[in-house]
């Protein structure tokens, strides 16, 4: 679902960009097109559509998250350093094990994982800025 989400986002952002952006009551949240682009690469993860969003557009979705869309069409393009090289793979536990809090259980609200998944981020984000020993969890 978070996959579709973040896809669904992506693309949205993008659509802004490039200054196209359709209706939101035109684009499916699922986009079999994109799933199936993605699935072909060699990505370590599959996508797959959510039953929950069977049928919704991204009008819907906005309006179940309770969320805003930004109308800003003026994205400044981000500066890229082309000597830098990106590596075949990356993990995190490797790079910062300390810094790595565990998955909270996240199965009793859909509404809890989002503040659980904030929180979590933030106390790694700063744990490793700031070359913390060890990450501390917030409280979500």
């Amino acid at each position: 679902m978070f996959a579709i989400l973040w896809l669904m986002c992506l693309y949205i952002v993008a659509m802004m960009f490039l200054n196209q952006a359709p209706a939101l009551n035109k684009v499916p949240v699922i986009d079999d097109k994109k799933i199936e682009e993605h699935n072909s690469n060699t990505y370590q993860w599959k996508q797959a559509p959510n039953s929950f969003f069977e049928g919704a557009t991204l009008a819907d979705a906005k309006k179940l998250m309770n969320t805003v869309f930004s109308n800003t069409q003026n994205l400044q393009r981000c500066q890229t350093d082309d000597s830098l090289s990106i590596p075949d793979n990356f993990n995190v536990k490797e790079k910062w094990n300390n810094c790595v809090l565990p998955v909270a259980d996240m199965t009793k609200n859909c509404w809890w994982s989002y503040a659980f998944t904030l929180s979590h981020t933030l106390a790694e984000r700063n744990s490793i800025t700031n070359n913390k020993e060890k990450a501390v969890s917030l409280s979500a």
